[in-house]
């Protein structure tokens, strides 16, 4: 017989009307983003730097065609530079750990020092 915790039983019972009630809450966006992106697929926030990087596929999404990009925003959406990085294969995924982007980039995983890169092309 499974038991369950008297915590989360207490729990269960404050998020029950909480819950109930989901559907009359309406969501209003806080800002959006007005730049032109190309397939946006990733956003990452920098809390040191107080950014937003986003991923731009720009084409096939399982296609190696160095189209890929990543933007640069302000933390309330404004462009910073919105081909930031350039020459990427459909990046996907974003992470940051410290001062390092890491960026799915379809077979390879892309390592990014971002204290180093100003408007850089990988590939050129």
């Amino acid at each position: 017989m499974k038991t369950i915790p008297i915590r989360l039983l207490g729990l269960l019972f404050i998020l029950l009307p909480v819950l109930a009630s989901a559907e009359n809450l309406i969501l209003i966006p806080a800002w959006q983003a007005q730049t032109g992106f190309q397939q946006p697929e990733s956003v990452v926030y920098d809390s040191q730097r107080d950014l937003l990087f986003v991923s731009n596929i720009n084409g096939e999404p399982n296609e190696a065609d160095g189209n890929s990009y990543i933007s640069q925003l302000s933390a309330d959406g404004k462009p910073i530079e919105q081909h930031w990085l350039t020459s990427l294969n459909a990046s996907k995924g974003l992470a940051i750990v410290g001062d390092t982007l890491y960026v799915a980039d379809i077979n390879q995983l892309i390592v990014i020092d971002i204290t180093q890169v100003k408007s850089r092309c990988l590939t050129c």
